[in-house]
């Protein structure tokens, strides 16, 4: 028994868990491993004694086990997202993170929450989609990639049926999300969601989220911008997780309220929070055209006119300045959004990033042609 109790401890030793997760770990691995019959808390694809035995036991105390019963840290699950090229980064991303460990299965094929990191106005959720028979799904011959929306041109992409994300939170929201292959010669995809706060002033306090998911297609867009839809695997699959965690990592700029002048607006900055993963900065305009409008009567006149000003507004630059100098240009960022109560247009402007950065290697973040230097706690 002791033995291969320090067999466990050691192969666990490299993972980001404190040493009591790591002993319970590898006290409990032994002890399932002596039952004759493992009781997995959700439904999994048929896998290998042993590797259900870890998946189980990985479930239960640090939820960070994918459906093949390989162990990731937080910060592999996000590095399609964010990169974690230096150990600074992977060090960020598995202090904030935060495991899940919640499957659906359907028609042979396993949806599992992995993981998510968030701060005040962003979430971001990692997940796998995994299957044991080789038919279950037809994976197109093309490499799966978040398609780029923005550029012109032909674009190949996967997509689910009819999805629908229920996010228990109090602000507007925007998601977005997209699928990649890892490992291109294993029967797994990876899946990843992104809610950002729209528009409103709201943080995105969150609770529960629950996605309902159904079917997989493979989409064909060419150069003419027709469509093609090609059903690829066929299932529903339906996720509730808690989205929430204490581990608030952002900081704000001491007195950021502040005028500018955009699309004959003016404008005034609210709010704008920096957090390793995200730039959010929220402003407020007073604006009929956004506040008092109906979208079944308003004149082709008046639409067009919202559309130009809505083009305009998302020209404002957002840039990122880093303590060696380099910027990071969010102007075009995921995070933009405009809605509106009866008075006030609320103006949402900046983006999750594409890597991990840690606020000491930020040093200021701009905003039309207003500037704050970001704090060091």
């Amino acid at each position: 028994m002791s033995h291969r109790m320090d067999e466990y401890t050691q192969e666990l030793a490299s993972l980001h868990y404190t040493q009591e997760q790591k002993n319970r770990l590898a006290a409990v691995s032994v002890h399932l491993a002596q039952q004759d019959t493992p009781r997995p808390t959700y439904r999994r694809r048929p896998v290998r004694r042993a590797l259900l035995i870890t998946a189980a036991v990985c479930a239960l105390l640090i939820g960070t086990a994918s459906a093949t019963g390989m162990l990731k840290t937080i910060a592999e699950w996000f590095s399609p997202i964010f990169g974690t090229s230096s150990t600074q980064q992977a060090d960020i991303i598995n202090e904030i993170g935060t495991p899940i460990g919640v499957s659906d299965t359907d028609n042979g094929i396993t949806l599992t929450a992995e993981a998510i990191v968030l701060d005040k106005y962003n979430l971001c959720v990692a997940y796998t989609i995994s299957w044991e028979d080789d038919d279950a799904i037809d994976l197109p011959d093309w490499e799966l990639s978040k398609p780029d929306f923005n550029t012109p041109g032909p674009k190949q992409y996967l997509l689910f049926e009819k999805p629908m994300y229920m996010l228990d939170t109090t602000s507007g929201y925007g998601v977005d999300y997209w699928f990649t292959d890892a490992d291109p010669n294993d029967n797994q995809i990876e899946y990843y969601e992104t809610y950002s706060s729209n528009g409103t002033p709201d943080a995105l306090t969150t609770g529960e989220l629950t996605v309902d998911l159904e079917n997989i297609q493979a989409v064909t867009m060419d150069q003419d911008n027709n469509v093609t839809h090609n059903t690829i695997a066929t299932g529903h699959w339906q996720l509730t997780f808690d989205a929430t965690s204490e581990k608030d990592c952002s900081v704000t700029p001491g007195n950021v309220e502040r005028n500018f002048e955009a699309a004959d607006f003016s404008i005034t900055v609210k709010d704008i929070t920096i957090s390793p993963i995200a730039v959010h900065i929220g402003c407020e305009f007073q604006s009929e055209l956004f506040t008092v409008y109906d979208i079944e009567k308003d004149t082709e006149e008046l639409e067009n006119r919202r559309m130009e000003k809505t083009e305009q507004l998302q020209q404002i630059p957002v840039i990122l300045t880093k303590t060696d100098g380099t910027t990071v240009d969010l102007t075009n960022g995921n995070g933009f959004s405009i809605s509106s109560d009866d008075t006030t247009a609320y103006l949402s402007k900046g983006g999750i990033l594409s890597e991990i950065t840690p606020i000491e290697d930020m040093q200021s973040i701009s905003i039309g042609d207003i500037t704050y230097d970001i704090p060091h706690n």
